[in-house]
């Protein structure tokens, strides 16, 4: 494995592996190679060293805030597309039912289509920007109709 991480990663590795049962460690590549490879770590100013290092709980405690965010995120996109689901099931019902939804704030779907609506009126902006840009504005163009003639047959 930690050959596989030494081609896949394009970096030395070394490994060091201490069993109760035996004695001796078990090392990889080589002796030679964990020596060579702990020998450049250690040549290394200590803020270089601790650059990257993690030991157990600190790596736990990455990995855990990194599946909160996600967890997070995912929570807000699924009440997003709840919302639009809610939106698109009631746009032509009769009648209006919040018992229906299974909303636990009533004031999510008010914000959810104010978020919506505000999206919107950006797109519209940008959309009219783009297009006044895109027009040909003809008083800046220095330009003498009488140097143009029609021919007629």
């Amino acid at each position: 494995m930690i050959n596989e991480l030494s081609i896949l990663c394009g970096i030395n590795a070394c490994a060091i592996i201490f069993d109760e049962k035996s004695q001796e460690a078990e090392v990889w590549p080589s002796p030679t190679g964990v020596v060579s490879v702990l020998s450049r770590f250690w040549n290394l100013p200590e803020h270089a060293q601790r650059k990257r290092m993690l030991d157990l709980e600190s790596y736990l405690k990455q990995r855990i805030e990194k599946a909160e965010d996600q967890y997070n995120k995912l929570k807000v996109e699924n009440k997003k597309k709840e919302m639009a689901e809610y939106i698109d099931k009631y746009m032509c019902a009769t009648e209006f039912n919040f018992d229906d939804a299974h909303l636990t704030n009533p004031n999510d779907l008010t914000d959810f289509i104010n978020k919506q609506l505000k999206e919107v009126y950006q797109k519209l902006d940008l959309m009219d920007f783009q297009a006044q840009e895109d027009s040909i504005d003809f008083d800046d163009i220095d330009f003498d109709p009488n140097e143009f003639y029609l021919s007629t047959p």
